[in-house]
């Protein structure tokens, strides 16, 4: 049922998905969903539930026993990777951000729990990365990690608005360079800038 509710709301959004038509579409009656989730939101969280779980399994297969910028790298490939594996799921993920921000604002702490998550797993790599002194030891874990997932969104909203014309597997590469390179680049130049004697 949650895989043909992300289905229909894929392809139809949310507004004009009911829980009448995703029993239809899973095959049972139309009743089932209400006794089975109680409301669309419930639905709707149990949605959002079911995609963190499987991204949260999928990633860490992709990043393996990598650690700092290489795991940073390795998990926005990860991102694109899941997105082109299930690119129902990846739109319906995206249609959430856009819903919980204007529509069903009764989501937005889930989904704001969901983008924390996401950023958290960056934010390890980053803290990996400091530690092994790729970059600054000073550097803002929390801020750049935020900035890496805003980067991995835009892409993916682009992708959903261009009905998947935009090749996400050509610019996954370049966004692992893009992150990567301007944050080891950032990081030198503030140790540059320290080590620099004031005249």
């Amino acid at each position: 049922m949650i895989v043909a509710a992300m289905g229909l709301i894929a392809e139809k959004g949310v507004a004009r998905t009911t829980l009448a038509d995703v029993g239809v579409a899973a095959g049972y009656s139309r009743g089932l969903p209400v006794e089975r989730f109680g409301s669309k939101l419930g639905l709707l969280n149990a949605m959002i539930d079911s995609a963190d779980a499987w991204f949260a399994e999928q990633a860490p297969m992709q990043v393996g026993s990598l650690r700092g910028l290489a795991a940073v790298r390795a998990r926005i490939a990860a991102h694109v990777e899941g997105g082109l594996k299930s690119p129902i799921g990846a739109r319906f993920v995206h249609y959430m951000y856009v819903d919980a921000a204007y529509g069903v604002t009764e989501l937005r702490p889930r989904m704001q729990a969901l983008m924390g998550a996401f950023a958290a797993g960056f934010q390890k790599h980053l803290e990996e990365a400091r530690d092994a002194g790729e970059i600054a030891p000073d550097a803002d874990c929390e801020k750049l990690a935020a900035v890496i997932v805003a980067m991995v969104r835009g892409v993916f909203v682009e992708w959903v608005l261009t009905e998947g014309a935009t090749d996400l597997r050509a610019l996954s590469p370049l966004m692992q360079e893009m992150a990567t390179a301007a944050i080891a680049r950032a990081g030198n130049a503030a140790s540059r800038c320290k080590e620099t004697p004031r005249p």
